[in-house]
């Protein structure tokens, strides 16, 4: 017993340096591929399509998530904004999700630009940029039925079937998924 407890402090505070440990920071090949690589997790190229035909079946993508996004719109965007909570027997979780679209005129259709910042305000880390491939994939995949590019809507539950880590939230979480 005298030496199982000297050696369990030993592998608890080697466990706490470790977690302590700096991060390497990434050259700048790792920087420019991981910003080519949420680039074109968030871009999209719709050919004849238009500007307003895109924005508004964005609104529309979002407004059916969700009915508590407030959307807003401008010449080549669409905003949508929304606050939620989450009750728990004892405990509440809440947050905040900002979806912007924008969308621009070029070659003969629209080339389609869209970014989510999620906050959950109990982790107080602040807001983030959303860069999982799946939640844009959810949304474009909305997107292009509305279009009438996909014959397919997938609901949330669909889509989370091998999603644990949240990344999904911004338009599934607390939200009415509706078709």
């Amino acid at each position: 017993m005298k030496q199982t407890f000297p050696m369990l402090l030993t592998v608890l505070f080697l466990t706490f340096i470790a977690g302590c440990a700096a991060h390497k920071p990434l050259t700048p090949e790792e920087i420019a591929a991981e910003r080519a690589r949420q680039l074109e997790v968030g871009t999209r190229f719709y050919p004849g399509k238009t500007t307003e035909e895109v924005l508004l079946a964005a609104a529309r993508v979002l407004s059916l998530a969700d009915d508590d996004y407030t959307v807003s719109h401008s010449l080549n965007a669409v905003q949508a904004k929304r606050s939620w909570s989450h009750f728990f027997a004892l405990a509440l979780s809440s947050g905040t999700d900002d979806w912007t679209v924008t969308a621009i005129s070029e070659n003969g259709g629209t080339k389609v630009v869209t970014q989510c910042i999620h906050e959950f305000i109990q982790e107080r880390t602040g807001p983030r940029v959303m860069t999982d491939a799946k939640l844009y994939a959810l949304f474009y995949g909305r997107l292009e039925h509305l279009l009438g590019l996909s014959p397919m809507w997938t609901t949330c539950k669909e889509a989370s079937k091998d999603v644990w880590d949240g990344s999904l939230y911004p338009l599934c979480q607390v939200a009415n998924d509706r078709t």
